[in-house]
C-alpha cells in the first residue's frame, strides 16, 4: 500500500506540459553579398513545448485506483485473519 501512495504522490508532483518562449535583438556583422556592408541588427523568435510521455491526469488517475486497490487488499487480509482467529 505504501508503494501505491508513492506513486500516486509521485504523480501528482510530475511536471505538466511546459511552453519555452524565447526572444531578442543580436547584431549580425556578416557582411551582405550585394553591399558588402554588414547586415546589421536582427531579431530572433523561438517557441517550443516539453510534453511528458504519459498525460497527467491519467497516471494520477491510474495511481488512485492503485492505492483504492492497495487498500482493499488491506482489508480482505485483516477479514480473513480475523475468520481464522473466530473459527
Amino acid at each position: 500500500m505504501l508503494r501505491a501512495e508513492a506513486s500516486l504522490a509521485r504523480a501528482k508532483r510530475e511536471p505538466i506540459p511546459d511552453l519555452q518562449l524565447r526572444g531578442g535583438l543580436q547584431q549580425n556583422r556578416e557582411l551582405e553579398a550585394t553591399t558588402n556592408r554588414p547586415i546589421g541588427l536582427q531579431g530572433f523568435a523561438e517557441v517550443g513545448v516539453q510534453i511528458p510521455s504519459q498525460s497527467k491526469p491519467g497516471s494520477v488517475q491510474a495511481s488512485r485506483a492503485d492505492v483504492e486497490r492497495a487498500q482493499r487488499e488491506v482489508q480482505r487480509i485483516q477479514l480473513v485473519l480475523r475468520e481464522r482467529r473466530q473459527g
